[in-house]
């Protein structure tokens, strides 16, 4: 069973249940309902190409449309409507008490 601190951590955790297929409006879907704090958007971005879809085909993933849903126009317009700043992992535990709105940490560290 898990301990009480897990399951906090765990629920700052989105996007999840649609890693490899997150779309952009499944990505506005995610960013207009979470509350301020920091969160890790699980997503899996990248480039579309023969070597990727030779050796991970079976994975289904869509690295290229997650890659685009994040960097889409109309999204980068609800990042800022909702008041939400990407972030690294390693700016995020620089900041991680002085978090104000929602954040999202993707990738980088």
């Amino acid at each position: 069973m898990f301990g009480s601190a897990i399951l906090r951590a765990l629920a700052k955790i989105v996007g999840f249940e649609v890693g490899g297929c997150l779309t952009r409006s499944t990505l506005e879907q995610i960013l207009r309902k979470i509350p301020d704090s920091l969160y890790e958007l699980i997503c899996q971005l990248g480039e579309d190409h023969a070597g990727m879809r030779t050796r991970y085909s079976h994975w289904g993933y869509r690295w290229a449309e997650e890659l685009e849903a994040l960097t889409a126009g109309e999204n980068q317009v609800t990042l800022k409507e909702q008041r939400i700043a990407l972030t690294s992992f390693a700016r995020a535990r620089k900041m991680r008490n002085v978090v104000t709105s929602a954040s999202l940490a993707v990738g980088e560290t």
